[in-house]
C-alpha cells in the first residue's frame, strides 16, 4: 500500500507541472552559474521532512501551494520563489514557511525523517541571485 502511495505521489509531481517548474536542470545550473549573486550572510540551516512530527501535516504541500521537492524547496521568510545558492549543500528556492523559521534561519526540505535529523543544524553562507 505503502508503495502505491509513493506511486502515485511520484506520477502527480512529474504530470502536475510542479516539477518541470522547480527541478533544477544542470542546463538551468549552468546558466545560473553565470548569472550574479548578492552574498546574504551566514544563516542557521535546518532540515525537516513532511512527517507530522516536523511540520503538523503530511501533505507535501507547502505554504506556497507547491508540492516540496528534495533538493529544491527550502523555508524561510524571504519572498516565495527566490533563488538561494547554500554553501555546502547547492541551489534552493524558497517555496515554504516555518512557525520558527524567520531572520537568518533556513530550514531545507528533506523525504526522510532520518536524514532530516542526521543532517541537524548547521551554519552556512548563504547567496540570493540578484
Amino acid at each position: 500500500m505503502k508503495k502505491i502511495i509513493v506511486l502515485i505521489v511520484l506520477m502527480f509531481l512529474c504530470f502536475s507541472g510542479n516539477a518541470a517548474e522547480t527541478v533544477l536542470t544542470e542546463q538551468n545550473r549552468a546558466k545560473r552559474a553565470e548569472q550574479p549573486y548578492k552574498y546574504l550572510g551566514e544563516y542557521t540551516i535546518f532540515a525537516y521532512c513532511p512527517c507530522v512530527a516536523c511540520c503538523g501535516k503530511s501533505d507535501h504541500f507547502t505554504a506556497s501551494g507547491k508540492m516540496a521537492v528534495e533538493g529544491v524547496t527550502v523555508a524561510c521568510d524571504m519572498e516565495f520563489g527566490t533563488e538561494l545558492t547554500i554553501e555546502g549543500v547547492g541551489e534552493r528556492i524558497v517555496q515554504d514557511r516555518g512557525g520558527a523559521i524567520y531572520g537568518k534561519c533556513i530550514d531545507m526540505f528533506m523525504e526522510s525523517h532520518k536524514e532530516a535529523l542526521k543532517f541537524g543544524v548547521r551554519k552556512v553562507k548563504v547567496w540570493e541571485k540578484e
